[in-house]
């Protein structure tokens, strides 16, 4: 398997626990995973989205952080990839939020996206 990157500290080792459990979900169901299939954590005002999969296409939807979600009431002011500090470009539309994640060095098995809330 080869390392995009190298995470460290807390939200590295919930990202890493998502990566293989998503590689050994992968490995007992075979290929059921696919990036609609997402898991959310919070730190403070940050929301982290983990794509179980690699996005087809280049891109993500959300569906949970819709426009008019009450999942994220908040405005959106950006969305980073971790282990990549490019700014990925999004549309927040009524129902569904839609990231472009081309050319960030995604993952068959696991992406981490932050949210970061608009200041």
């Amino acid at each position: 398997m080869k390392t995009l990157f190298a995470p460290r500290g807390l939200l590295a080792a919930a990202f890493l626990s998502a990566a293989l459990a998503a590689a050994s979900l992968r490995a007992a169901d075979g290929p059921n995973l696919t990036a609609s299939d997402l898991r959310f954590t919070t730190k403070g005002d940050l929301l982290y989205a983990v794509i179980l999969g690699r996005p087809e296409g280049g891109k993500v939807t959300i569906k949970a952080l819709a426009s008019k979600s009450a999942h994220y009431p908040g405005e959106i002011g950006s969305i980073q990839m971790l282990g990549s500090p490019a700014k990925l470009e999004f549309a927040g539309e009524e129902n569904a939020l839609t990231v472009t994640v081309s050319g960030n060095g995604t993952s068959i098995f696991a992406n981490a996206l932050k949210v970061i809330p608009k200041a």
